[in-house]
């Protein structure tokens, strides 16, 4: 039978403190890296949820002014209807984005990739 020794002669050796130093910075720039491009996938998700809000506010806020002030009543009705039924869309959405999040934040053996995949703000969260 072959060992592998003669293939591999590089595992025969200790590193060099060199070469731990070389690994040790790379390890670093990419952790770097990642909590770079995790911030930035935070920002993002943050920012769309925000507009999400803002959004479904000002179709209620609009629902609510004819409802108000809409002397036919009638009117106000079919009105907020059809407003409920053009955003119903991005309700969902939002909902949608906020469940996944609650749900993630609930699980013990989430990690922060499934979190940035359904754009999720990430907040400390450690389960021992």
């Amino acid at each position: 039978m072959r060992t592998l020794k003669g293939f591999l002669p590089s595992h025969e050796e200790d590193a060099t403190e060199e070469e731990l130093l070389q690994l040790q910075g790379e390890r670093v720039n990419i952790e770097g890296d990642h909590k770079n491009e995790h911030l930035k996938s935070e920002a993002k998700a943050e920012k769309e949820m925000k507009r999400l809000r803002e959004l479904l506010s000002i179709i209620d806020d609009a629902a609510r002014v004819a409802e108000q002030h809409d002397l036919k009543l009638e009117r106000a009705r079919r009105f907020t209807g059809a407003l409920e039924d053009i955003s119903s869309p991005y309700e969902e959405l939002y909902n949608q984005k906020s469940r996944s999040c609650k749900q993630l934040y609930i699980t013990p053996s989430f990690n922060n990739n499934a979190l940035q995949k359904t754009g999720c703000l990430v907040t400390a969260l450690v389960f021992s």
